[in-house]
């Protein structure tokens, strides 16, 4: 079972997708602050589905790469994992805003 982060488009379908792994994901989300990463905070439950609008996704690419910053600088031995998802998670934002679609992070 796998946390799926997928590219919606406007008609509610899904496009490209990454998914990560529980440990991957509660290494990076489980100690997030909610004032310094509100958009992230919402995918902290791995359990439950989250969903960004078009408009909120240049906002979680911010988040997001203040936390690949975040895992790059500490190297400790599972950030290694968390940086390259970071990374992925990074593209997708990127691939997201250039056609202007949304992001859902999709339980499975």
């Amino acid at each position: 079972m796998a946390l799926d982060i997928t590219i919606i488009d406007n008609h509610a379908i899904p496009h490209h997708s990454i998914p990560v792994g529980i440990k991957t994901h509660a290494n990076i989300f489980r100690l997030l602050d909610d004032e310094e990463f509100p958009f992230c905070t919402r995918m902290r439950n791995y359990y439950e589905d989250a969903n960004y609008n078009s408009y909120e996704v240049p906002s979680l690419l911010k988040e997001i790469l203040n936390l690949k910053a975040i895992f790059s600088e500490e190297k400790l031995e599972y950030h290694h994992e968390a940086v390259e998802f970071l990374k992925n998670f990074e593209d997708l934002c990127l691939e997201a805003i250039s056609k202007d679609f949304s992001i859902s992070a999709i339980a499975g």
